[in-house]
């Protein structure tokens, strides 16, 4: 594959590290655009160390850094004109569903606005071969089916999805309109080392290395958990292959688990945590949170070769190995 120049937007967040390491491994040339904000304040301590840990390992090798708000026009441009990616990724905005419902003004500037002028500047950049958008699987809403696929009715119930919704319905707009190629991917409960947002499985790590119990509301729920290295890799894969132009993809371990399965793998690594069934849970506090499962893998796996390797056994263990490494026990 030839080296390309790849501009991510969000370099600096949980996911985008991620991407920006397997696309700098590959060879490529890696410019970085980030606001560096924390979208959850509470966690500002665990933020920096994931930070500083971030910058030694993940984005080191990145050609050049900006710190910008994507959202606004002129220094993109600047940015754009200096190093005329060929490739386009949006991993930035805020990505915590109930600090969406929270602060929905700063989630439609992150999320909506931000895409928004993404593809304004890039509309009319003969450059660009390809703009992909991280999108997200509470688009759907309420899976109607098992495993849930790409064409399924898209119902969001929360502002997050219907945010994401709007950003998919903009992309394709401007691919009608203006001819600009894309990448839709629809990723589900990403988690791992580095993830400061404290999703339900960030809660779970945390709280059990300060010996807290791990609630859990419902022991059914279940989630397609994805693990962050998998997920990084399918959006590297999306980006650059032939396959991925203009198409949209589920991007997960295509396998949901139950939040309990997860909270059991916790434990096998901090033994003296409890469980506790039917409480209130952390995660996405005051949000309805949608009925989800496993969503289909079947078209990613065709069109780009896409194969999660990592379980919730291996994944947690990972997760939990890094934690102590990092935070202590």
């Amino acid at each position: 594959m030839s080296q390309k120049t790849i501009l991510v937007v969000g370099s600096h967040g949980f996911i985008g590290g991620y991407v920006c390491k397997a696309l700098t491994d590959k060879g490529h040339k890696v410019v970085g655009i980030d606001s560096l904000l924390v979208y959850k304040p509470e966690q500002w301590k665990i933020h920096q160390k994931h930070m500083e840990y971030r910058h030694a390992n993940l984005v080191d090798a990145l050609e050049a850094f900006y710190r910008v708000d994507a959202a606004q026009p002129v220094e993109l441009l600047e940015i754009l004109d200096a190093h005329k990616p060929q490739i386009i990724i949006n991993v930035g905005g805020n990505s915590v569903a109930d600090q969406c419902k929270k602060n929905i003004g700063e989630a439609l500037h992150s999320i909506y606005l931000l895409n928004a002028n993404l593809l304004q500047c890039i509309k009319n950049l003969t450059f660009v071969e390809r703009y992909t958008y991280i999108s997200s699987s509470m688009i759907y809403g309420d899976f109607e089916s098992d495993p849930q696929l790409e064409d399924s009715p898209k119902r969001p119930g929360d502002p997050y999805g219907a945010i994401k919704l709007g950003g998919e319905y903009l992309v394709e707009s401007f691919n009608k309109q203006f001819n600009t190629p894309f990448t839709i991917i629809r990723p589900s409960a990403a988690y791992g080392p580095l993830d400061s947002n404290m999703r339900v499985s960030g809660i779970f790590i945390s709280n059990a290395s300060k010996g807290k119990p791990l609630r859990v509301s419902d022991p059914n729920e279940v989630l397609d958990f994805t693990y962050v290295e998998d997920l990084a890799n399918g959006i590297v894969a999306a980006s650059l292959s032939p396959g991925g132009l203009n198409q949209t993809f589920n991007m997960t371990r295509g396998h949901s688990r139950t939040i309990l399965e997860f909270a059991n793998e916790v434990v096998k690594y901090f033994p003296d945590v409890k469980i506790e069934i039917g409480q209130q849970a952390e995660h996405m506090p005051g949000l309805v949170r949608p009925k989800r499962g496993t969503l289909g893998m079947s078209k990613a796996h065709d069109l780009l070769g896409y194969v999660p390797h990592i379980d919730i056994e291996q994944g947690v263990k990972l997760y939990s190995v890094f934690w102590k490494e990092i935070h202590g026990n």
